[in-house]
């Protein structure tokens, strides 16, 4: 009965002050990381690599590429990864990834008119037309076909 009274306060509380959910929202952020995992690590040098594994290796390419897999590969823990994407970079593990592979189909997209969409949007890191598609019009507003056709008519 308390769980369910204290709940229907809290929405009925949001939903007349929408302030107050962001309120909320940012005391459990700051909550999430009172107990930093990062500290004492060199973050410099994790977002150095970071950014190598992307820039360089272009890591983001492999489909299968999870949050615990890039931590591995950086060496330290998937909570670690996390808190830096999240307070250093500004950015969930899904948006970072998905940022590249975008950036990358763009790139594919003006070098390689004549290749399928499709095969971009796998060779990019998607694994399916209808993912490739969201994520792409939702970091660029468009979809990839648009972006091309754009592209070739020097819009």
């Amino acid at each position: 009965l308390f769980s369910t009274v204290t709940m229907t306060g809290l929405y009925l509380a949001t939903r007349r002050n929408p302030d107050y959910n962001s309120l909320l929202t940012s005391m459990a952020r700051k909550h999430n990381y009172e107990k930093s995992q990062i500290r004492g690590l060199n973050v410099e040098a994790v977002k150095g690599r970071l950014f190598e594994l992307m820039d360089a290796e272009k890591i983001f390419a492999d489909e299968e590429l999870s949050l615990s897999s890039l931590a591995d590969e950086l060496g330290i823990s998937s909570h670690q990864l996390s808190e830096i994407l999240n307070k250093e970079i500004g950015k969930n593990f899904s948006t970072f990834i998905n940022e590249y592979r975008v950036k990358e189909a763009m790139q594919y997209l003006q070098d390689e008119p004549d290749r399928s969409i499709l095969s971009i949007g796998v060779a990019v890191g998607f694994n399916s037309a209808t993912t490739f598609n969201a994520v792409f019009g939702k970091v660029t507003g468009m979809t990839p076909g648009k972006y091309r056709k754009n592209l070739i008519s020097g819009k």
